[in-house]
């Protein structure tokens, strides 16, 4: 017989004893745990990698929304920086254009020699104020808001003599602060108001009527003297006006020391005492009792 006739037969196993089946399905048991084991390993790892993905789309949120902010505030700083060289240039040409025209009048100034004062283009000049009205009528319009606010004094107070007074000083103030507009704005009223009857009819003769009804209150309490409160408001511009429009009158009459800052304060301090004691101005006097004021 040949080799390759020969059929090879596996070996049949031995049948388990019970005891090796034990052993067997003890082992078996190990491998399933360990197997149960490893996929909770897995399970715990999953969850923290979840975690993790979480946390990293948070962070990128997070970083998303600081892209956002910080490319907003790029676009924000050169905004606020043109608007600041506007202010800026605005605020130049505005002190340049009173001078200007306190020198020369509206129409001797010329917008060129504003620009050039300014140490700016003309062209630039007329980008902010496209004529020479315009820039005029605002120096006339930012003059009278000063004035405006010093009149909030007479708000301020029930007692005409701390309201007349606090308004004096303060239109005193103003009349060495901003000697020139003072002047530009005297200079188009001697000229017959042409550039800005619109301002005295639709916003200084309001205030006034307002001023006009405090001061009848107040001679109907006794509290001033019975004067025409549109002659005492006439005086009190004319007098602190005039050490602003006179200047060049008062230094070579007074000398230049009549306007150093104590003279001046102490100036001040006698055209109020005088204002006061020319329209009779009383305090009133408290009544503890009943809180009301009374004349004493």
């Amino acid at each position: 017989m040949r080799e390759e006739d020969i059929e090879v037969v596996a070996p049949v196993p031995e049948r388990a004893s019970s005891k090796g089946k034990r052993a067997s399905a003890a082992q078996s048991n190990r491998r399933a745990n360990d197997v149960n084991d490893a996929n909770d390993v897995i399970g715990a790892n999953d969850v923290a990698g979840g975690n993790g993905v979480n946390e990293a789309n948070k962070t990128a949120s997070v970083d998303s929304v600081q892209e956002v902010e910080s490319t907003r505030d790029a676009d924000v700083k050169p905004r606020r920086r043109k608007a600041q060289i506007r202010e800026s240039n605005e605020a130049q040409l505005l002190a340049c254009a009173e001078a200007v025209f306190a020198e020369k009048g509206f129409e001797g100034a010329s917008t060129s020699l504003i620009a050039e004062r300014a140490g700016l283009p003309k062209a630039n000049l007329h980008y902010y104020f496209p004529t020479k009205l315009q820039l005029y009528r605002r120096v006339l319009e930012d003059l009278f808001e000063d004035w405006h606010k010093a009149a909030n004094t007479f708000d301020a107070s029930d007692d005409p003599v701390a309201a007349i007074g606090g308004y004096v000083r303060t239109k005193m103030a103003l009349s060495r602060r901003r000697p020139l507009g003072s002047k530009v704005w005297a200079n188009e009223i001697t000229h017959g108001a042409t550039h800005m009857r619109d301002i005295l009819v639709e916003r200084v003769k309001p205030w006034m009527d307002t001023r006009i009804v405090l001061i009848n209150d107040w001679i109907a309490q006794g509290l001033l003297a019975p004067v025409d409160p549109q002659t005492l408001l006439f005086m009190i511009w004319a007098t602190t006006q005039h050490y602003a429009d006179f200047e060049a009158q008062i230094r070579a009459l007074s000398g230049p020391r009549k306007l150093n800052p104590q003279a001046f304060a102490e100036t001040t301090e006698q055209v109020v005492d005088m204002i006061i004691r020319a329209c009779g101005a009383r305090t009133p006097m408290r009544d503890s009792n009943a809180g009301a004021s009374t004349v004493g």
